[in-house]
């Protein structure tokens, strides 16, 4: 995932901070220099000339609201997607899981209990560590929005401007917040400034995004949480395969290629097994598309398929639009392997369509040239059909229905056998518009 416009200015600001840290000449720690801003509304004249010379009122402005934005998007992404797909997960998974303990049954398909149990686990730490990025998200917009009000009060009050009634007034869990942010953020980091080359990681949300396998660079803080702690000092719920694993200092990228590795290798036998068990029951050639041919034409579209279980017969209907666009084809086979019901063909010419402006004056008749633009089983009985007109007829276009049992009595269905070319026939259809 590239990074975020926000992410860059802050990483930017990180950077500033290192450099603030190294060039200053006092001893005081950029926490202390931000809390004393805090607390006395005094700064010092460096402190003053990084605010006021390379971050700027306008620029504080304008990456307070990038941020706001962009971690509300992310935010709702992962309740809408990766919440609602790894609660479908866990659905299908568990179901998958009793599928293999009915061995008398499903055995055969080579599903293995504990490698799914495996799929299970790994499903639901992944939904764990998108809680988790959750929790910082919304804790980050907190600490950030608290944190940019107040700095942007303060450096309005440094250019000796007028500061708005609605941003001059600061509650104390306002302050807390502020306070919170520049404790967890701009503390000095030794070990970050090793890894990263700067002391400060402002951003928090960008490093579970990342496809990296280092360790995230900012874990979440779990000091303190009375639920962790109960797990530790229980000693049959530490090990419980009930539980999920969390790992805290994994991002969301890294768990998640881990849960598709475990899924894909606990339904690799049973794709075997299904796989080799998949037999060509026919081979029809439709067309040959030249060797030399650059730019393959896309021929064969609109696939739908119907299970007529009165008649025990699937029915396909496709077209293929550059060889005869306004040809539907009609594909029918057998379901029932105790009665030898012949296959068959049928090309359906949908290019005249009669349009009844008035069924009681026949002169009012038009006739229309039409191309097939999509088709569907409508039921047993009806295939719905969308037709649009010529150029010279404004690409006009009707919804219309076609009965199969109209189609099948025109003509004497065309039998084929596997292997064998066959020749189109056009077939009349009574189209009836809606």
């Amino acid at each position: 995932m590239q990074c975020e416009a926000w992410e860059d200015i802050l990483m930017q600001m990180d950077l500033r901070l290192t450099k603030f840290v190294q060039e200053k000449n006092t001893s005081t720690q950029v926490q202390d220099e931000f809390l004393e801003l805090l607390l006395w509304g005094q700064s010092s004249p460096e402190l003053q000339a990084l605010l006021m010379n390379q971050l700027t009122v306008k620029g504080l402005k304008k990456l307070g609201q990038s941020i706001e934005s962009s971690y509300s998007s992310i935010q709702k992404l992962v309740i809408s997607h990766l919440q609602s797909g790894s609660e479908a997960l866990l659905y299908h998974l568990s179901e998958v899981k009793g599928m293999s303990l009915w061995k008398q049954k499903f055995e055969s398909l080579g599903l293995d209990s504990a490698a799914i149990e495996g799929a299970i686990t790994a499903v639901g730490s992944f939904s764990l560590k998108a809680n988790e990025l959750l929790q910082v998200i919304d804790k980050s917009m907190k600490n950030f929005k608290a944190f940019f009000r107040w700095l942007y009060v303060a450096m309005l009050r440094m250019c000796e401007e007028h500061v708005p009634p609605e941003l001059n007034k600061m509650t104390q869990k306002d302050i807390a917040f502020v306070a919170d942010f520049l404790a967890e953020h701009f503390s000095e980091n030794e070990e970050l400034f090793d890894r990263k080359g700067k002391y400060f990681n402002v951003e928090r949300v960008g490093q579970y995004l990342k496809d990296e396998d280092e360790d995230l660079v900012s874990p979440p803080n779990t000091k303190g949480n009375q639920w962790l702690k109960f797990l530790q000092e229980s000693t049959h719920l530490k090990e419980s395969p009930l539980l999920f694993p969390s790992f805290p200092q994994k991002s969301l990228h890294f768990v998640k290629r881990m849960m598709e590795n475990v899924i894909v290798q606990c339904l690799q036998e049973p794709a075997e097994v299904i796989g080799r068990s998949v037999k060509q029951a026919v081979f029809l050639p439709l067309y040959t598309v030249p060797e030399s041919s650059e730019n393959n034409p896309r021929l064969f579209e609109l696939p739908s398929l119907w299970n007529d279980k009165k008649a025990k017969m699937h029915n396909v209907v496709f077209c293929m639009p550059e060889i005869s666009p306004c040809k539907l084809y009609l594909l029918r086979k057998g379901t029932d392997p105790n009665r030898h019901i012949p296959n068959s063909v049928m090309s359906i010419d949908l290019s005249h369509h009669l349009d009844n402006a008035d069924d009681d004056n026949a002169a009012a008749q038009t006739n229309y040239v039409y191309s097939c633009l999509d088709a569907r089983f409508y039921d047993d009985e009806m295939l719905t059909v969308v037709l649009q007109g010529s150029e010279e007829e404004n690409k006009r276009r009707v919804l219309a229905q076609l009965s199969l049992a109209s189609v099948l009595s025109c003509e004497t269905e065309f039998c084929w056998e596997p292997n064998l070319r066959w020749t189109s026939r056009a077939v009349p259809s009574h189209a009836k518009a809606w």
